[in-house]
């Protein structure tokens, strides 16, 4: 059975994730990957869905995101670090600065 995998995270997220999917009318499974993980690392799980869903799910999960987010989260969101361009603004923080640093000077942010 083929599967596109969504999203990989800890079983409490993904059970958040595909109760959304549930309530938009897609079918989602939590599997476990494939191959081994580190053995000191936290478990990381994969949501499924049929590929045909993959669109609508990443829509709803997108569209549930949009709809909890703060004003604050939404507009960082939104901005785009531009590397070509003479000056960033940093979508944690909205310190502006001229372009050249991969992290944020105020707030460390990686802009990679």
């Amino acid at each position: 059975m083929e599967v596109a995998i969504l999203a990989e995270a800890g079983l409490r997220e993904l059970k958040k994730k595909q109760q959304v999917l549930r309530e938009a009318g897609i079918e989602a499974g939590i599997i476990r990957p494939p191959e081994a993980q580190c053995k000191t690392c936290a478990l990381k799980l994969w949501l499924a869905v049929a590929p045909e869903d993959l669109e609508r799910a990443a829509a709803a999960l997108q569209a549930d995101w949009y709809r909890n987010a703060t004003p604050e989260e939404r507009q960082a969101a939104s901005l785009v670090v531009d590397h070509n361009a003479p000056e960033i603004t940093c979508p944690a923080c909205g310190a502006t600065f001229p372009t050249g640093p991969s992290e944020c000077p105020s707030c460390g942010l990686a802009l990679v």
